[in-house]
């Protein structure tokens, strides 16, 4: 049961980097750069 809530946060956590990569494309994107 732990290592499935760890495999659950390490799958949050990946999605929260990805988003916020994909965030920052879209602003430098948007800024023309």
């Amino acid at each position: 049961m732990e290592s499935l809530s760890w495999g659950t946060s390490a799958f949050q956590l990946a999605v929260l980097v990805f988003l916020n990569i994909k965030s920052t494309v879209v602003l430098f994107e948007n800024k023309g750069f």
